[in-house]
C-alpha cells in the first residue's frame, strides 16, 4: 500500500476454526495480512476451535455469534459486527457463507470472496449445498486452488469464469523445513520409536474420503515383508474407533501409533521417512497437508486426485499412484524404503517445490493483490 492510504478493512469469517488445510489458510492470512497494511477481524460463528484457540494467544476472535444450527437474528447480529469493512473474506463453511454473505450485504460491505477448497464433496453431487447457491451471487470472487480446480468450478459447478481467480495454498517453509539429526533423534526417542525404523506417516482427518483402511492394508503387506517399520496416523475423526479395530485385525496393534490431532505436525512430519495422502478422488484439491511434508523435504507418495497433479511429478518430487490401488501404494512405500538416495532425491524436489512456488509469502501476497484490486474498483465505482 501507498503510505497515507486509509487501510483496508478484511473481516474473515469461518464456521470454527478446527484443524484443516482450509483453517490454517485462514490462519496465515489472519497474521499475514495486518504485516502488508491491512485491518483484519476474525469471527468464529461458533467456538473458536484449536486453531482459533491458538490465534487468539496473537489477535483478537469474535466468536459464538450463532445461536443454534439455524438463527435467523445472526444475520442482523453479525451485520452489525460487519459494518465499516471494505471486504469479507471466508472459506466453504456452509453457514458462514450463508451468514456472512447476507449479513455483509446488509453492513454495506464492497465486496465479498469466498475460497474453496474441495472438489466434489463426500456422497455429495456438489461441493455447494443448497443454501450456498442462494447466496453465492453475492460473492464478488470465487478463490480456487489451482487450474484443474478453476475448471471444475465452472465446468461442473457453474461458478461464471470472470469470477474465479486461482491462489495455491502456501506453507511456512521455515516452520515446515527438515530436522537435524538431533532433533530426528530426540522426537523418535519421545514417541518410542526405534532408531533404524522406517516411518511411514498420514496426515488426514478420519475421515472417509481419506481412505485410511487403503492405508492400513497397505502397511500389511509391508510388515509381512519387513518388520523394520513404523506407521503413523496424525489426525482424529469419527473413524477412529473402527480404524483402531481394522489396524488390531491386521495384525498391527505394535506397527502403527494412531496420535491423534498435534500441535507439532511439523516434528512428526521431520522423522517421517516417507509420507502418504491416499484420498478417495473427491473432496481432495490441493492438499496442504503434503505440501507441508515435502517442505520438510520428505518423499510422498500420493493418489492423482483433484489438482495434485499440478505441483507433484511422479519420479521427480514424489509419487503418484492411481486411487485404490493397494498394490501400487505397497510398492511404493517398499520401494523407497530400500531406496534411500531416492527418497533423498523426491525430499530435496519436493521441498524446492514448495520453497519456489507454494510459500506462505506467495500466498498471502496473492490475496494482497486481489484485495487491493477489489479495494481500489469499488472505489473508482463509488467515485463515477
Amino acid at each position: 500500500m501507498n503510505p497515507g492510504d486509509k487501510k483496508i478493512k478484511v473481516a474473515i469469517l469461518a464456521s470454527t476454526l478446527n484443524v484443516g488445510g482450509a483453517e490454517r489458510v485462514i490462519e496465515a492470512l489472519a497474521t499475514g495480512l495486518p504485516y502488508k497494511g491491512f485491518d483484519i477481524g476474525v469471527f468464529c460463528l461458533r467456538s473458536p476451535g484449536l486453531i482459533g484457540s491458538r490465534l487468539e494467544k496473537k489477535i483478537f476472535i469474535r466468536s459464538r455469534i450463532l445461536n443454534g444450527r439455524i438463527d435467523p437474528l445472526a444475520i442482523f447480529r453479525l451485520s452489525s459486527i460487519l459494518r465499516g469493512y471494505d471486504i469479507l473474506f471466508t472459506i466453504d463453511h456452509h453457514n458462514a457463507c450463508f451468514y456472512g454473505s447476507l449479513a455483509s450485504r446488509f453492513a454495506g460491505v464492497r465486496s465479498r470472496v469466498l475460497a474453496v477448497h474441495s472438489t466434489g464433496s463426500w456422497q455429495r453431487n456438489s461441493v455447494f449445498s443448497w443454501t450456498d447457491r442462494i447466496v453465492l451471487g453475492l460473492f464478488n470472487k470465487i478463490v480456487a486452488l489451482a487450474e484443474k480446480h478453476k475448471e471444475y468450478l465452472i465446468e461442473h459447478e457453474g461458478v461464471s469464469p470472470e469470477k474465479v481467480v486461482v491462489i495455491p495454498n502456501g506453507v511456512n517453509t521455515d516452520k515446515f523445513s527438515p530436522l537435524s539429526k538431533e532433533e530426528r533423534a530426540r522426537v523418535r526417542e519421545n514417541l518410542g520409536i526405534d532408531k533404524g525404523s522406517i516411518v511411514v506417516s498420514i496426515v488426514a482427518a478420519l475421515r472417509p474420503e481419506k481412505n485410511h483402511r487403503l492405508f492400513l492394508k497397505a502397511a500389511s503387506r509391508v510388515v509381512n515383508s519387513s518388520e523394520n517399520f513404523t506407521f503413523l496416523i496424525i489426525g482424529d475423526g469419527a473413524e477412529r474407533g473402527s480404524l483402531e479395530k481394522f489396524s488390531e485385525e491386521l495384525g498391527l496393534k505394535d506397527k502403527v501409533k494412531f496420535i491423534g490431532v498435534r500441535d507439532d505436525v511439523e516434528n512428526i512430519l521431520g522423522i517421517t521417512d516417507i509420507s502418504v495422502l491416499c484420498s478417495y478422488p473427491v473432496v481432495e484439491t490441493f492438499p496442504l497437508s503434503l505440501l507441508e511434508a515435502m517442505s520438510c523435504g520428505v518423499p510422498v507418495i500420493s493418489t492423482d486426485v483433484g489438482s495434485i497433479g499440478e505441483f507433484l511429478e511422479s519420479g521427480k518430487n514424489g509419487i503418484l499412484i492411481e486411487s485404490g490401488n493397494l498394490d501400487a501404494l505397497a510398492g511404493s512405500i517398499l520401494k523407497l524404503a530400500m531406496d534411500y538416495e531416492l527418497r533423498e532425491r523426491l525430499g530435496q524436489e519436493g521441498r524446492k517445490t514448495v520453497v519456489e512456488r507454494f510459500s506462505v509469502d506467495l500466498m498471502v501476497n496473492r490475496y494482497v493483490e486481489l484485495f487491493m484490486n477489489l479495494a481500489r474498483n469499488k472505489r473508482i465505482q463509488n467515485k463515477v
